[in-house]
C-alpha cells in the first residue's frame, strides 16, 4: 500500500508525531454567598500540560489516503460502466476501481472431482477396465498442476459485475490478506494496477503466474513444428486451459491488486 502511496504526490507527507498542550484553571480562595449574589475571595492560578503523542499507520488509513489523494488528482479510472471503447482507453499503469464477481479458477473444482476420480480409476483398473486416453491425459496434467497451484500464490477471476465478459486475472499474496480466500470470492469492489491487457484474439494465461507451471505447457513454435498428432494433442490441451480457466481470452487484464473490498 505504502510504495502506492509514494508514487502519489503528497502521499507520504503524513506527521506521526507530535505534541499537545491542553490549559485549564485552578483556583485557590473561598467564597461566601448563595446565588447570583456570591463573592470569592482569592487568586487564580492557570495550568497547562503537554503530552508527546504518536500516531500509528494502518493499512486501512493508508488505503483510505492513498483513494483520497488518487481520487482527487484524477488517477483512478472508475469502471462502473464499461464497453469496449473504455476498454480500449485503459492503459497499463493506470489504476482502475471496479465492481468485480470473484471467483478461483475451474481448475481448483477439478481438482477435487479429481481426487475422488482416482479411488474410482483404481477400483476400475482392479476390475480389469483401461482408461480413456484423454482421460490418462488430463490425469497426467492435474498430477503436474495440482501441487503447483496449490503451494503458490492463488490467482482469482474477477468479471465485472454488469459486464461479465470483462474479466481480470489477480493474483494475490497469501501473507497480505486479512480474511482468509474463500471470504474473498463473490462481490467485490478492486483498486488495482493494470499490468498487461490483451490483444483482440489474445489472452491472460493464468499458468503464466504460478512458478514453473510452463514445465508441462510446451511453446507454440514446437507445437506448430510438431506431428499432426501432437497437434492434436495441442489442440486438445489448448481446451484443458480455456475450460479450467487456465486462460482467459480477450476482453481480459492483468492486475495487481492494491485492496479489495466490500
Amino acid at each position: 500500500m505504502r510504495q502506492y502511496l509514494a508514487q502519489v504526490p503528497g502521499g507520504v507527507g503524513v506527521p506521526t508525531r507530535g505534541t499537545r498542550e491542553s490549559k485549564g484553571q485552578s483556583s485557590l480562595g473561598a467564597s461566601a454567598g448563595y446565588g447570583p449574589l456570591s463573592a470569592k475571595a482569592g487568586r487564580d492560578k492557570s495550568a497547562s500540560e503537554t503530552t508527546e503523542f504518536e500516531v500509528e499507520r494502518s493499512g486501512p488509513a493508508d488505503f483510505n489516503r492513498l483513494h483520497a489523494l488518487a481520487t482527487e488528482q484524477g488517477l483512478i479510472q472508475q469502471l462502473s460502466a464499461l464497453d469496449e471503447a473504455i476498454w480500449d482507453q485503459l492503459q497499463v499503469g493506470e489504476l482502475l476501481e471496479a465492481r468485480v464477481v470473484f471467483a478461483l479458477p475451474k481448475i481448483h473444482e477439478m481438482l477435487a472431482a479429481v481426487e475422488q476420480f482416482k479411488e474410482l480409476a483404481g477400483v476400475m483398473r482392479a476390475m480389469g477396465q483401461e482408461l480413456k486416453a484423454d482421460q490418462v491425459q488430463t490425469l497426467g496434467l492435474i498430477d503436474v498442476i495440482a501441487p503447483i497451484l496449490r503451494n503458490e500464490n492463488p490467482t482469482l477471476i474477477g468479471s465485472l459485475a454488469g459486464s461479465p465478459k470483462f474479466r481480470l486475472a489477480v493474483p494475490l499474496t497469501p501473507s497480505n490478506l486479512l480474511v482468509d480466500l474463500p471470504n474473498i470470492q463473490g462481490e467485490a469492489t478492486v483498486l488495482a494496477a493494470v499490468e498487461r491487457k490483451t490483444a483482440r484474439g489474445g489472452f491472460i494465461t493464468i499458468a503464466d503466474l504460478v512458478k514453473n507451471i510452463q514445465a508441462f505447457l510446451p511453446n507454440r513454435a514446437a507445437r506448430r513444428g510438431g506431428t499432426k498428432g501432437a497437434g492434436g494433442a495441442a489442440a486438445n490441451q489448448d481446451q484443458f486451459l480455456d475450460e479450467q480457466e487456465l486462460r482467459i481470452a480477450h476482453p481480459a487484464a492483468l492486475v495487481t491488486p492494491v485492496a479489495i473490498y466490500r
